[in-house]
């Protein structure tokens, strides 16, 4: 079976990370449950997927099921995302501001990248 590297991967790996960072020791602005949505505009990656993400002290930082999830989404905002899997990788940045963010994401190895979009739960 061929693996793809798709939102759906992205998603499910942006879910499954709900670790807290050892990495900052204080709350940020921006903690809390994420709900994103990501959207492919080219590439063999599922279309539309939605999911959640924990961010805890600015930080992603996971070791999960699916994948090596690591990122930071700091007091203003800018985040930074990695995703990987094996020899697979996603990058994701953009910004958070209040309750929503958007922002693109980016596979190199599968030759797809999107958007997405996220409202704090």
């Amino acid at each position: 079976m061929r693996l793809i590297l798709s939102t759906t991967f992205f998603a499910a790996s942006l879910a499954a990370s709900s670790a807290a960072s050892s990495l900052a020791s204080t709350q940020s602005s921006n903690d809390g449950v994420w709900a994103v949505t990501t959207n492919t505009q080219q590439g063999e990656c599922d279309r539309t997927v939605s999911s959640t993400i924990q961010v805890r002290n600015g930080h992603v930082d996971e070791n999960g099921l699916f994948a090596r999830i690591s990122g930071s989404v700091d007091d203003a905002g800018k985040v930074t995302l990695q995703v990987a899997r094996g020899s697979e990788s996603i990058s994701a940045r953009g910004t958070v501001t209040g309750q929503q963010g958007h922002g693109s994401w980016s596979s190199p190895t599968r030759n797809c990248f999107g958007n997405w979009t996220a409202m704090r739960g």
